[in-house]
C-alpha cells in the first residue's frame, strides 16, 4: 500500500516541478528543429484561440509585463521570469485575456530580443538571426527582418 502513495507523491512532485507551458514549448523546439532552426510559425505550433502573442524576456516585472500585455497579468507568481535568465515567456492572448503562457528555454529558440513585444497570430512567424547571441539561436520577427 505504501509503493502507491510513494508513486503519486513523486508524481505530483515531478508535476510541480514541470515549467509552465511545458509541453507547448517542446512543440515550439520540435518545429523549429525540423526547420533546421530556420524559423517557427507559431500560429501553427500553438493551438487555441489567440489572437496575440507577446514576449516577456529575461528579468521582466509585473511592471513590464503589465505595460507589454496592457493588462494587469501577475508574471511574477505564475513564471520564474524575474529570476530565470534561461527562458523567455510567451504569452498567448486573446481580448485582453491571457489563454495560455509557456517558459521557453532561450536554448531551444531565443525570443529574448523581442521582449516587450507583441505580434498578431497572422505575423506570429519567427526567424534565426544569422548571429546567434551567447549561443542561442536568436529569433526575430520574419516582418522585422525584411
Amino acid at each position: 500500500m505504501a509503493r502507491p502513495i510513494a508513486s503519486l507523491l513523486l508524481l505530483a512532485a515531478l508535476a510541480a516541478c514541470s515549467r509552465p507551458g511545458a509541453e507547448l514549448s517542446h512543440e515550439i523546439a520540435r518545429r523549429f528543429q525540423l526547420s533546421g532552426g530556420g524559423s517557427v510559425n507559431l500560429a501553427e505550433a500553438v493551438p487555441g484561440p489567440w489572437d496575440e502573442v507577446c514576449v516577456l524576456a529575461p528579468g521582466a516585472d509585473n511592471v513590464a509585463a503589465n505595460n507589454t500585455l496592457g493588462f494587469g497579468w501577475n508574471a511574477e507568481s505564475k513564471t520564474s521570469i524575474r529570476s530565470n535568465e534561461n527562458i523567455s515567456v510567451l504569452v498567448f492572448v486573446k481580448d485582453g485575456e491571457v489563454l495560455q503562457y509557456v517558459e521557453h528555454p532561450r536554448a531551444d529558440g531565443d525570443f529574448s530580443r523581442l521582449g516587450g513585444k507583441c505580434f498578431p497570430r497572422q505575423d506570429s512567424v519567427f526567424v534565426q538571426e544569422e548571429i546567434p547571441a551567447k549561443g542561442w539561436p536568436g529569433l526575430v520577427n520574419r516582418s522585422e527582418r525584411r
